[in-house]
């Protein structure tokens, strides 16, 4: 674990495209297609950005997208069944997949996963293969079991690598699923801030009230957060969602970068860590206004580097104690 005296930044991504919002109805699938769409851009400029900044990520990506046709996504569904024994609530969705990524962009992105590789202190982690609920009514252990092995198994034979960290899906991290990723391999998390309304893994109008407050007032504290074992696997608690650029909020925009950027000060000088996180197609819309928010944002962690020696790591880098810098 990290045991310094540096504060750290660290990044996590949720890389999803339409597999996040299948569960929505079709007109919401239309009004979002705009994001899903401008994802792609969004993650060519995320990795540009990172670069010039030496910024260490961690993407978290559906195992979905690295199939390269229809017929893969089957036959790695079937080795999920095959797994676990029964069946997973993406079939339902499966008829209405395209052939591959030139002719469905919203459904693959091999040639995006390759992109992020590419870049140097970019992390590639597993954000579930079929963006896997833990919360849900008809969650099952076995059923997740068997899509986080359909998971490492895509990330093995498309990309080489063997995945250690997970990103649960809408942060649903739930103590008897995080043990049954911990049984297939898996050993680093994004975990949760302790603090209501941060520390539950279901959403309802209030809680999402409570949250949409807190981003562009501060009202619920402070947010910087130190990684601890859980159980044997290292838990790299959240700090905030960067929540994207909105017009109708977009008075309030220089108040929600003066929070983060003032939470980002404490674990600097608090040697502690703060963790920001978001989905690429957050920047799919507006994408001028958030690279230029993520831009001053890192232009501040460029000052606190400078005067107080912050680092900036990926989420396995913290875990595993790494303290490299660049």
């Amino acid at each position: 674990m990290l045991n310094n005296k540096n504060g750290v930044l660290t990044i996590s991504l949720d890389f999803e495209l339409q597999y996040g919002i299948e569960d929505h109805n079709d007109d919401y699938k239309h009004a979002y297609k705009e994001n899903i769409y401008g994802a792609r851009t969004a993650v060519l400029e995320l990795l540009n950005i990172f670069s010039a900044y030496k910024i260490h990520a961690t993407w978290g990506i559906v195992g979905m997208l690295l199939a390269e046709n229809k017929k893969e996504i089957r036959n790695y569904v079937e080795y999920a069944k095959s797994q676990c024994k029964c069946s997973l609530p993406i079939e339902k969705y499966l008829d209405d997949i395209g052939e591959n990524e030139e002719g469905d962009k919203c459904h693959y992105a091999l040639s995006l996963a390759k992109k992020i590789m590419c870049v140097k202190g970019q992390e590639v982690a597993s954000h579930t293969f079929s963006h896997y609920y833990c919360s849900q009514k008809d969650s099952n252990i076995n059923a997740f079991r068997g899509d986080l092995l359909a998971a490492k198994k895509i990330m093995e034979e498309k990309l080489n690598i063997i995945p250690k960290t997970i990103l649960f899906p809408r942060n649903q991290v739930e103590a008897s699923f995080l043990n049954a990723a911990k049984e297939v391999g898996f050993s680093t998390y994004r975990g949760l801030l302790s603090i209501y309304p941060y520390n539950k893994t279901y959403n309802n109008l209030c809680i999402r009230a409570m949250r949409l407050i807190d981003s562009y007032t501060g009202i619920l504290g402070e947010k910087a957060v130190r990684c601890f074992n859980n159980n044997g696997m290292g838990n790299v608690p959240a700090s905030s969602f960067l929540r994207p650029y909105s017009i109708r909020f977009s008075s309030f925009e220089k108040m929600k970068k003066e929070i983060i950027k003032k939470d980002m000060e404490k674990a600097a000088k608090m040697g502690m860590i703060y963790h920001l996180w978001w989905h690429p197609h957050n920047f799919g819309k507006n994408m001028e206004q958030n690279i230029e928010n993520l831009r001053e944002i890192l232009e501040f962690y460029r000052y606190l580097s400078e005067k107080y020696k912050m680092v900036s790591m990926n989420i396995g880098e913290v875990s595993s104690g790494y303290s490299g810098g660049e």
